[in-house]
């Protein structure tokens, strides 16, 4: 994470992300476990209970990574994105928020859901077609965990720089 926090790099892919979907972009103090420079970057945006919602977050998590110079981290940190918002779309059914707070060891992503039943990693039969998101998750994440809110859960994962 190369640029300094909440600068945009020449082209201002996070105003083109806001521009092109329905989604809203923000730059906003918020809290992290390490802030950067005395504050902590947050990215937020609100999700539909709907298929769609999981390649839209993969866009948010891109435009956001480009605007805060870490494209480094884009890779791991769309895929597992995808795995957590794909399960609480399917697991939770309730609109979701996607956070991402970046910090100096990395980027902090949190699923926000309705449900207050916490995910667990389980084992599958070689054949099946699920099952695999929160093994990929607890593979290549730094460190990821569940809390329960008054509302539901927070899901969340760190990749480190």
């Amino acid at each position: 994470c190369g640029r300094p926090p909440g600068e945009a790099p020449p082209g201002g892919c996070a105003t083109d992300f806001v521009q092109r979907f329905p989604q809203r972009l923000q730059f906003s103090p918020g809290e992290s476990l390490r802030p950067l420079g005395g504050k902590a970057i947050h990215a937020t945006t609100e999700l539909r209970a709907e298929a769609s919602s999981a390649r839209l977050a993969r866009r948010f998590v891109d435009a956001t990574l480009a605007a805060w110079s870490c494209t480094d981290l884009t890779s791991v940190t769309e895929l597992l994105t995808t795995e957590l918002v794909t399960n609480a779309l399917l697991h939770a059914g309730t609109s979701l928020r996607l956070h991402l707070h970046r910090h100096e060891d990395g980027v902090r992503v949190e699923v926000e859901d309705g449900s207050s039943h916490l995910p667990m990693v389980r084992s599958y039969d070689e054949e099946a077609q699920t099952g695999r998101g929160l093994v990929l998750v607890e593979a290549l994440a730094a460190a990821w965990g569940a809390d329960q809110t008054g509302q539901g859960k927070v899901v969340w994962f760190e990749v480190s720089a």
